[in-house]
């Protein structure tokens, strides 16, 4: 196995509350520097392949003055700025000054560290730069290509032709992809238009409505967004049309998604599982997640579920660090107090910037740690009157914590966290946390393939 290449960062600026050794790419040389105007200024800076800055303690150095001068020193390099407190984290704002991306930490630690891992790949592959990921899922056996595939293989640190435009991928190939684990291939990015022509041909002749590369890169520039813009304080900065609007297209793409057939929406749940904690990514898989798990249930309006999905957790960044970097089992009582508000703390963020929610989705997020023995928070609440939607969010966010790939534990399928879950709420009722109705409902629909309430109800064929 090749070692991997050193991989140089300059680090500008310090600070005690964040290890970053914990989200850098193997190979990577650190090189911390202090900030100096006058050295900066005469283009007197360290030679790196990347730059991350902390905010400078010197309140009288602007953003846009440090921007500029770093891009100077460093033309070619990628700059990262990482804050550690809300209130500083403006991320459109510090982007347009000059950054190429900024992260809020703890919370975008993991899309830190996915974003050096690109970088420092990119360093020891340059060619990959002009490709782009696709999902394998969106690949479908002996239909001819429009564009070429690759694969990285990251042993001999090279790209590797799959498939060849004009040539269909055979269920061989496919199959290989799918059994090694590779979730995702590489388009040229001169081919990237034909992908879509061929996603949205193919694809439509199976009964899906969107492709996954397209869904998940959708799911993910929205809810980054969302949050992102939720905590802006300039109300120039951030309009109520403006969260509206990033609501409405999230909803957008999951109702796309409830359009599709039950086999295809089981493979694209399938698709989520088993990857590694983010954030955003768990905001993302919660949505869909709860989509799913509401269609299953026969509820009217899965959507809200969703979009009660993605904001469930948002109020987590505004707790303070110390808490936030602390695992709920080990947290003090003092600690613990305050990471229970987080629930309230996002429906007061959501009324601060007046988005348009209705009282389903609000409530579906209020009481989502709720548990049906009364033993959640923030309230106590119990049983009925613990809405619906918010017991369907609780499962999906439990489920997603399941199926979430962690270090040294086997994988979990959907019908393992089903029946782990079922197994964990089932046995006593009086300590029941999660719903265990709708718990074997959803292994009965999902799983082995019943009806749901309402078409049972209809007598109609499962759209599942």
């Amino acid at each position: 196995m090749q070692s991997p290449s050193v991989f140089n960062i300059v680090v500008f600026g310090t600070q005690s509350e964040f290890d970053l050794t914990k989200v850098l790419p193997e190979g990577s040389v650190i090189q911390n520097v202090n900030y100096d105007i006058d050295k900066l200024a005469e283009g007197e800076v360290p030679p790196g392949e990347l730059v991350i800055c902390f905010p400078p303690s010197d309140k009288s150095i602007s953003m846009l003055e440090l921007a500029q001068l770093l891009r100077m020193g460093y033309p070619s390099s990628l700059i990262f700025y990482l804050v550690l407190r809300r209130e500083d984290f403006e991320k459109k704002r510090i982007i347009k000054n000059g950054f190429d991306n900024a992260f809020l930490l703890p919370w975008e630690s993991s899309e830190l560290q996915q974003s050096l891992g690109e970088a420092a790949l990119y360093s020891r592959l340059p060619e990959l730069k002009d490709y782009a990921p696709v999902k394998v899922l969106d690949l479908v056996a002996e239909k001819v290509l429009d564009f070429g595939t690759k694969v990285y293989l990251p042993v001999n640190n090279k790209l590797v032709t799959i498939g060849r435009s004009g040539e269909p991928l055979s269920g061989d190939k496919l199959r290989m992809l799918n059994e090694g684990s590779y979730g995702t291939v590489f388009v040229h990015k001169s081919e990237l238009s034909n992908f879509h022509d061929y996603t949205k041909k193919v694809l439509s002749e199976m009964g899906q409505i969107q492709s996954e590369t397209e869904r998940q890169e959708k799911m993910r520039v929205a809810v980054r967004e969302l949050v992102s813009d939720l905590f802006v304080d300039d109300v120039q900065e951030n309009t109520f049309g403006k969260s509206k609007a990033i609501v409405e297209e999230l909803s957008k793409t999951v109702s796309a998604m409830m359009k599709e057939q039950y086999p295809v929406i089981m493979k694209k749940m399938e698709s989520l599982l088993n990857e590694e904690y983010s954030f955003y990514r768990h905001l993302s898989n919660v949505s869909t997640y709860a989509m799913i798990f509401s269609m299953a249930m026969g509820l009217e309006k899965p959507q809200e579920v969703a979009v009660a999905g993605v904001l469930h957790d948002v109020g987590k960044t505004a707790l303070p660090l110390e808490v936030a970097n602390t695992e709920e089992s080990q947290m003090s009582p003092h600690a613990l107090e305050a990471y229970h508000k987080h629930p309230q703390l996002t429906i007061d963020v959501i009324k601060m910037k007046r988005v348009p929610l209705h009282e389903r989705i609000t409530k579906a997020i209020l009481q989502h740690h709720e548990r049906c023995d009364g033993s959640g928070y923030p309230a106590g609440l119990n049983g009925s009157r613990i809405c619906v939607e918010a017991k369907i969010l609780a499962i999906a966010d439990e489920f997603d914590y399941l199926t979430t790939l962690k270090p040294g534990q086997t994988k979990m399928t959907p019908k393992d966290a089903l029946d782990h879950m079922i197994k964990e709420n089932g046995a006593n009722p009086v300590v029941m946390k999660l719903d265990v109705n709708i718990l074997v409902t959803l292994r009965e629909v999902l799983i082995e393939g019943k009806l749901t309430k309402k078409e049972d109800k209809n007598a109609k064929q499962s759209p599942f």
